[in-house]
């Protein structure tokens, strides 16, 4: 899915060994904005999706890269984009 913005980071848990953060953002295809309709038949249309608000935690180990939270939001942006995260709606959507 692609990351249209990055609308938070916060670091989560710090262990020994490593930092979870968990990310909130804009993300392209994830909300319902128009149910499938199937009757009837000269009516029918796929549902649609449209950009949703989610959520998503990842970790990263000492010694591997940080998030760029010092750089450009484009920066994170790609970051973030780069993680291939598990996605998860946000019940309060509110876009």
């Amino acid at each position: 899915m692609t990351v249209i913005n990055v609308i938070n980071l916060e670091e989560d848990l710090v262990t020994d060994e490593s930092v979870h953060y968990i990310v909130t953002a804009l993300v392209e295809d994830t909300r319902l904005t128009k149910p499938a309709v199937y009757y009837p038949a000269d009516l029918a249309s796929p549902e649609e999706y449209g950009p949703g608000v989610c959520s998503a935690g990842f970790e990263v180990m000492f010694g591997d890269d940080p998030p760029p939270t010092l750089g450009s939001d484009l920066d994170l942006l790609n970051y973030i984009q780069d993680l291939d995260l598990d996605w998860q709606l946000d019940e309060s959507d509110d876009i």
